[in-house]
């Protein structure tokens, strides 16, 4: 019993610290590109007719990636009135180089019912992605956010702090720091031990035995069943 609590403990702690470095890396973190291209890890430049409604679209994507972030952003100018653009699950190209999690975004059509509107995908966390959020602006318009909530909403760079559970990187994500978790504090105790010993008390309460090890502690049972022996 006493191990699974442990183990629930140091999962919890593994969760906190990764939400907790999620959103440090989301407020302090690089602020999301647009049209940034020599940033971009693979970039995306598409123009044709929309269907058979004569008007025509030009689609600008990026794909960046920096320390504890990955953003996917997609700009669009359209000629004349529209009613959405087209998806981008059929640029094959583009898509087969994103991570797997970000691949279904881009199954449904991006966007909105007019004509300029730009669209982006957030993701935070360090080592994997274990948050993401959608943000769209239309022209002239505020940002609108899904699964997060914007700081720093500048018109160039905002910047936004993700909600929506990737559940793979989430559960690596814990999975590693309730680890080191583990290896931090079995660390630590193994230090203080050692300066307790070297004092002349017991390891483990502390109880002054004035480096009398043999007999054990009366204390707390340090060592008393094996001097027993």
């Amino acid at each position: 019993m006493r191990i699974v609590k442990t183990m629930a403990a140091m999962l919890t702690v593994g969760f906190i610290s990764t939400i907790c470095i999620t959103c440090i890396l989301a407020f302090f973190g690089p602020a999301p590109a647009f049209d940034d291209t020599s940033d971009a890890v693979t970039r995306l430049h598409t123009s044709g007719e929309i269907g058979n409604s004569g008007h025509w679209a030009n689609t600008h994507c990026g794909y960046y990636k920096a320390f504890g972030a990955t953003s996917i952003s997609c700009s669009v100018n359209v000629a004349g009135e529209t009613y959405g653009v087209p998806s981008l699950h059929n640029e094959l190209e583009f898509v087969q180089t994103l991570p797997e999690w970000a691949r279904a975004k881009l199954s449904e059509p991006l966007g909105s019912t007019t004509a300029n509107w730009r669209w982006l995908l957030d993701s935070r966390g360090w080592p994997l992605r274990a948050l993401s959020c959608t943000a769209l602006q239309e022209k002239g318009q505020p940002w609108i956010i899904r699964c997060g909530f914007g700081i720093r909403m500048s018109p160039d760079r905002p910047v936004f702090v993700p909600l929506r559970p990737i559940w793979q990187g989430l559960a690596m994500n814990t999975l590693l720091y309730a680890l080191a978790s583990i290896a931090v504090y079995e660390l630590m105790s193994r230090v203080i031990q050692a300066s307790r010993f070297r004092r002349g008390r017991c390891p483990r309460c502390r109880y002054d035995l004035r480096f009398e090890y043999r007999t054990g502690c009366s204390e707390c049972g340090w060592r008393c069943m094996v001097s027993a022996d």
